[in-house]
């Protein structure tokens, strides 16, 4: 059973985990298109994807939706069905904290976040993949498919729909190995990258 041998080798993440997550995240999406948009600067970009991927960690853990492997080589952020939702208030205070974190590099993001809002599926309770990465000496080594799995698992138990955006073709391949489709138009950027809605079903477990 995938929960079986999976359980011993996934787990939640906590705030003790944030600083290494934090490094692992930056330094797995440094060279990724949607990075290079935001930051297009190299030092300006692993000086800021720390403190950007700190502000998605603590949504993400607030939301009790961090999961990592036993050796922390590996993360994936999610978000529960309501919880992209925000109100005025939480939106204001994310943007408070992305501006307090990057600056004038807030803008892009917030930008981001827009284009991604107006675009998200609003008819079905679906889980939400924010971001996931392994190591980038365990790339196409295979430890990247044990997160992923694990919590598709447990969203087909509760017969809930998976939601995420891909940000470059490897990331849209490897969602289609785990039954992700296209979903709608891709996000165009403004003088940059898009990215890829795309949507799973749940499917009966037995």
């Amino acid at each position: 059973m995938i929960t079986t041998t999976l359980d011993r080798l996934v787990r939640k993440g906590t705030p003790a985990d944030v600083p290494t997550l934090t490094r692992l995240l930056a330094e797995s999406f440094a060279a990724d298109p949607l990075a290079e948009w935001i930051f297009p600067d190299p030092r300006q970009r692993a000086a800021q994807l720390p403190r950007m991927f700190r502000v998605f960690l603590d949504l993400s853990l607030a939301n009790h939706g961090v999961y990592t492997t036993v050796d922390l080589d590996s993360v994936l952020l999610t978000l529960p069905p309501g919880a992209t939702e925000l109100t005025a208030f939480q939106q204001a205070e994310l943007d408070r904290r992305f501006t307090a974190a990057l600056g004038p590099d807030a803008a892009k993001v917030r930008a981001i976040g827009r284009l991604q809002d107006a675009a998200h599926p609003q008819d079905q309770p679906h889980c939400y993949f924010s971001f996931a990465c392994v190591a980038p000496d365990l790339q196409h080594t295979g430890r990247g498919r044990q997160l992923a799995p694990y919590v598709i698992d447990r969203c087909d138990r509760l017969g809930l729909p998976i939601y995420l955006e891909a940000s470059s073709p490897g990331g849209a391949a490897a969602a289609r190995l785990l039954g992700f489709t296209a979903h709608g138009q891709d996000i165009r950027l403004p003088e940059g990258p898009s990215l890829r809605p795309m949507w799973r079903a749940p499917r009966t477990v037995r």
